[in-house]
């Protein structure tokens, strides 16, 4: 799926450079699971909530519109170095785990408590509540590429706005919680 997603990237007319770094992405994103613990870690829950909206989905939904993937990105090759560092990041923080605390399976494994994913969720989406509305009290919900370039942008408040995958990740985990894995007629927010 990997090479078959560059392979159309190139064909849509991704610059290589582009193309061949979401390919070392696509193909790394095993492996930083397997770093951080497996996927029941709570490293690979954010790597997987954060990648998967920002670039897994993205990559995907420009090839299924017929546009390139580094299309409308004021600094395509720039933006896809610093995403295939953020990949690297991930592996040096599921290393680090392992070497500071002698454990494979992640520093912090995902909760099994339906009342903590309920809370996580509920923190993600007060938190990314109170982004759009400081940008928009800031005037930064109105500013141009420049004021964010300059660094007005305040980069926390952008950051906070990308907690929605983080709050639905644990929604859905606290869904399969409470059905036993399976389908349920269980009520339950």
């Amino acid at each position: 799926m990997s090479v078959l997603t560059c392979l159309l990237q190139l064909a849509l007319g991704t610059s290589p450079v582009f193309a061949f770094l979401s390919l070392t992405i696509f193909l790394l994103t095993p492996v930083v699971i397997r770093m951080n613990g497996g996927i029941g870690s709570m490293g690979s829950l954010l790597f997987v909530a954060s990648y998967g909206k920002l670039f897994f989905i993205a990559q995907w939904l420009k090839i299924l519109m017929g546009q390139s993937a580094d299309s409308h990105l004021q600094a395509p090759v720039e933006t896809a170095f610093v995403l295939f560092m953020g990949v690297l990041v991930f592996m040096a923080a599921g290393l680090a785990i392992r070497a500071l605390f002698g454990r494979s399976s992640g520093l912090i494994t995902l909760p099994q408590d339906p009342r903590f994913l309920s809370w996580l969720a509920s923190v993600a989406v007060m938190l990314t509540l109170f982004s759009i509305v400081a940008r928009h009290l800031a005037g930064l919900s109105r500013a141009g590429a420049a004021d964010y370039e300059e660094g007005r942008g305040l980069v926390l408040l952008l950051y906070l706005a990308n907690l929605l995958p983080l709050a639905v990740a644990a929604m859905t985990a606290r869904r399969a919680i409470l059905s036993g894995g399976g389908a349920s007629s269980t009520p339950g927010w």
